[in-house]
């Protein structure tokens, strides 16, 4: 028989081989947004215990921003394919 694996919820997992980042600040005061990314080597299922992966590329983030201020909610997205044609983003999470 399959036993199941046991996930610990809100466990820390690291990225593999973090290859590098970069920020850039978009538009102009008050609607400022404070963009970042950072490449990464991926994250398989058998590092996750469960059936959840993060393939080889950027996680990106964005936050609001008022001056030197940030915003209380950001979020975290990544690009993908859609119909192998249009790269698109996907929001994966908030921070």
């Amino acid at each position: 028989s399959v036993r199941p694996v046991e996930y610990q919820y809100g466990l820390l997992r690291t990225l593999t081989t973090p290859e590098g980042s970069s920020f850039r600040v978009k538009g102009s005061f008050p609607n400022e947004v404070l963009e970042f990314s950072i490449r990464h080597g991926g994250l398989p299922e058998s590092k996750t215990g469960c059936d959840v992966s993060l393939p080889e590329g950027e996680i990106f983030m964005s936050i609001g921003t008022l001056g030197n201020k940030l915003g209380s909610r950001g979020r975290m997205s990544i690009e993908q394919y859609r119909f192998f044609v249009r790269r698109e983003r996907r929001i994966v999470g908030t921070f």
